[in-house]
């Protein structure tokens, strides 16, 4: 513990050299007061882990709701000076994420005696501050848990935890489809791909899409935190069964999207409708009556999420998943630039709601380098006689 008790004797003789620290907030967002006071102006905003203060030497003893408060005066990056409840900053510390699952331990000399069975999960945002040996001190967002876990269970950059708060805000939207952009646009952040984080975006993603909790690293299933923890359980495969394949037949390629044929929507349907019940439809699916072949079908159309998600068969540009068109429907994926519409098949489904998915692959070979968020499809029913 000696950095610890070092840390203690530099905090109390910095103010002795007329020496300040810095120090930055476990909240996500918190207003500096241009007095000691909270119902005073609000001059300024910190956030969490990323913006620096400078601490001053000045406090205000003040009481609000009942209760003694101290006030610290600050100084902000811009020159900003304003004071901030002293509770709210945790002094010499730096944003960091946890990028693996761990336990929090009581001392870093000893890895065999957690806090109250208190766990951080990847992707949590916190703050750290002392170092001793291979384990960090931390705090949670608001101070709720605080403990040693192993540095290599952290990122410590403001890009890694400006990451995690954008992902923390997207995960806790309660409509789905307002969730989905957010998570791709997380997912298209220029850098994220040399962030840490970046696994723990995409993880996120596929639990979102297809109710998969994938493992922190398949490598390393067991090795959580700084000793052996609980194994996790096996990742459930929601793929639907397929007739396995013969060692000696190899799929057939699929040609590329630019040599197929555009399929005209009203008067070249060439497949059976689906059978599914009106009553599952989306209540958002736009309804038509068309005539094609003799036969009177409703058409109905959809905007729907665009989702990559994680198929067997990676190189095929035909085959989709939806969250309520049964298996083997055949539906109608509109084209960029007014091409026409592709026919793809449904081949399993989706937790998501309003989203229709593929693969990487298939989504390069169909729309591109800059596929759209959002994408249109047709599909049909057959009239009642």
């Amino acid at each position: 513990m000696k950095i610890s008790y070092l840390s203690l004797f530099t905090f109390c003789l910095l103010p002795l050299l007329g020496l300040s620290q810095n120090g930055v907030t476990a909240w996500e967002s918190i207003g500096i007061r241009i007095a000691p006071d909270k119902t005073s102006q609000q001059i300024g905003t910190v956030r969490f882990g990323t913006d620096i203060m400078k601490m001053t030497d000045e406090k205000e003893e003040v009481e609000e709701d009942k209760k003694q408060r101290t006030y610290l005066k600050v100084v902000l990056a811009d020159g900003t000076e304003g004071w901030i409840n002293d509770y709210l900053i945790i002094p010499n510390g730096e944003g960091a994420v946890i990028i693996k699952q761990t336990p929090v331990f009581k001392n870093p000399k000893t890895s065999n005696e957690t806090l109250k069975n208190w766990t951080f999960e990847a992707g949590d945002p916190v703050i750290k501050t002392d170092v001793a040996g291979d384990y960090a001190y931390i705090y949670s967002e608001r101070k709720e848990k605080k403990g040693w876990v192993p540095l290599k269970c952290l990122a410590v950059s403001p890009s890694e935890v400006k990451v995690a708060m954008l992902l923390k805000k997207a995960l806790a939207e309660t409509d789905e489809k307002a969730k989905m952009k957010s998570l791709q646009n997380i997912r298209n952040m220029s850098g994220l791909e040399d962030l840490k984080m970046v696994k723990v975006v995409e993880r996120s993603f596929q639990k979102v899409v297809n109710g998969v909790d994938m493992p922190d690293n398949p490598d390393e299933s067991k090795e959580r935190g700084g000793d052996e923890v609980a194994e996790q359980p096996a990742q459930r495969d929601l793929t639907p069964e397929k007739p396995a394949k013969k060692d000696s037949v190899k799929p057939k390629p699929q040609p590329p999207v630019a040599q197929s044929k555009p399929m005209p929507v009203a008067n070249n349907i060439s497949f059976v409708p689906t059978s599914l019940d009106a009553s599952k439809i989306s209540a958002d699916a736009q309804k038509d009556k068309v005539q094609a072949q003799n036969q009177h079908y409703w058409k109905y159309s959809e905007t729907l999420l665009l989702v990559e998600i994680e198929d067997e068969d990676e190189t095929s540009a035909f085959r989709c998943y939806h969250n309520y068109l049964p298996e083997g429907t055949k539906i109608l994926v509109k084209l960029p630039e007014e091409a026409g519409f592709l026919e793809c098949m449904v081949v399993g489904g989706l937790k998501t709601q309003k989203g229709l998915g593929f693969t990487a692959a298939a989504i390069k070979r169909i729309f591109g380098e800059n596929p759209p968020a959002e994408v249109e499809i047709q599909f049909f029913t057959k009239m009642a006689e």
